[in-house]
């Protein structure tokens, strides 16, 4: 790479801010509108407009999977990067807190008895699916979603030496 490729910080974040505007500026008039809404709820911890929001395009979402809607929406905005960080980590303990802990493995046990708070990078599971006949086993975690800084789910399993 010459150095007329290279780009600075500055540079970099003002071409993701022309692209963030390009592709809002070709977005239908509802999702230019939801962005702000999306940001507001989460500035304000209130979902009333959002709710309104679903309401006036008849979006019918259970009261309680609201919020995490909302960020799920969040984690796939261009103009929203800035918010997905916290929107993912709100996803990814709401997933976690449904967990049954009987089924925790001993990987994640001797973990968690260490103190250690095991990541999904370091899950067999992460890139290599299951298939334990269990829903989605057929599905590697990344395949699902995950990133590798995620906090791993009770499954955690070393992967092999």
């Amino acid at each position: 790479m010459d150095e007329s490729q290279r780009k600075s910080l500055p540079e970099l974040q003002e071409m993701l801010e022309q692209a963030k505007e390009r592709v809002l500026a070709k977005a239908p008039e509802h999702l230019r509108e939801l962005g702000p809404i999306l940001r507001r709820s989460v500035e304000r911890g209130s979902l009333v407009k959002f709710r309104r929001f679903l309401a006036k395009h008849e979006i019918e979402i259970p009261r309680a999977q609201q919020e995490a809607f909302r960020d799920y929406l969040i984690i796939h905005r261009i103009d929203l990067k800035d918010l997905e960080p916290a929107a993912r980590q709100r996803l990814r303990a709401r997933t976690l807190a449904a967990e049954d802990p009987r089924k925790m493995t001993a990987d994640y046990r001797a973990a968690a008895s260490r103190g250690d708070v095991p990541s999904c990078r370091d899950c067999r599971w992460f890139v290599t699916a299951p298939n334990d006949g269990e829903p989605g086993g057929e599905k590697s975690c990344v395949q699902r979603g995950t990133k590798g800084a995620d906090q791993a789910c009770i499954g955690f399993t070393l992967p092999p030496n």
